[in-house]
């Protein structure tokens, strides 16, 4: 067919302004328009947001869906509103897309309609919904990310815990967040660790050393990496539980160990003996 033809063209040539990928937005035949809105996100023009938008109430889902991602991939604010209203779509697909949308837009002023998502009956949603607030780093999400961290499902656990790494509340972050480093799954305790670290939550230290004996490799390796955030040339405790792990078996956890130990502004000089 020429007009995909003239759309995939368009695309190669990164050229929104003529008119061609517009004008295949509002082609009758739902391919093109499917394919002319992946072609027009991959462009990332802010000025293609006004064309792109209506396509999120097009009768195709399939078309709906391109027409989320491509506002993800242009990332302008201009497309936040019509983004929520996609947001009632229903095909879970578009929602999905809507929300990881939104989260790329950098505009918190979408924080109250993601936040509504962690209560989604779907797991998918609301691990979704975590990940978007994390792009977002609003302080406001902060109450209802900490209430998701018991989520019953692990995937959007470790995405809940994952998201407050970006919060700047440390005691409220440590306080949610040092249970999760006991949670039955890896993952879990891994994305525990490093957000312990991330937030800067210095009162987890001792948590973080006493994670270096878990059996999963990359839970000690994130506890690595957080007490290399948080520890000083004050606070030699971490100091001999680091250098034991330097005969782990995995090798990932003893190069980390090694890096750490390197890091002076951790040791301030102290030697295994004192």
């Amino acid at each position: 067919m020429r007009v995909l033809h003239d759309v995939a063209l368009a695309e190669d040539q990164r050229r929104w302004g003529d008119g061609v990928l517009a004008t295949a937005l509002r082609h009758p035949d739902p391919v093109v328009r499917a394919r002319a809105a992946l072609a027009t996100g991959r462009l990332q023009d802010s000025t293609s947001v006004a064309a792109l938008s209506p396509l999120l109430r097009d009768p195709v889902v399939t078309v709906r869906r391109e027409a989320a991602f491509a506002l993800g991939q242009v990332g302008h604010r201009a497309a936040r509103e019509a983004l929520e209203r996609g947001l009632r779509d229903a095909d879970p697909g578009t929602v999905d897309l809507c929300v990881e949308a939104l989260g790329k837009l950098g505009d918190r002023a979408a924080t109250p309609a993601l936040v509504a998502r962690l209560a989604s009956p779907s797991p998918r949603l609301r691990g979704d919904a975590a990940v978007a607030l994390w792009r977002l780093a609003d302080p406001a999400a902060l109450d209802a990310l900490v209430a998701r961290v018991g989520d019953r499902d692990p995937e959007v656990r470790w995405r809940v815990v994952y998201a407050l790494e970006k919060q700047s509340d440390a005691a409220r972050v440590g306080d949610a967040v040092l249970p999760a480093l006991q949670d039955p799954v890896p993952l879990v305790r891994a994305h525990a660790a490093r957000t312990l670290g991330r937030a800067k939550v210095r009162a987890a230290v001792p948590a973080l050393v006493a994670a270096l004996k878990d059996p999963d490799g990359p839970v000690v390796v994130n506890a690595l990496r957080a007490i290399a955030l948080l520890a000083d040339s004050t606070d030699t405790r971490a100091l001999i539980p680091v250098a034991l792990v330097l005969s782990h078996r995995d090798p990932a956890v003893r190069v980390t160990a090694a890096t750490t130990l390197a890091e002076r502004r951790l040791w301030g000089g102290a030697s295994p003996g004192d």
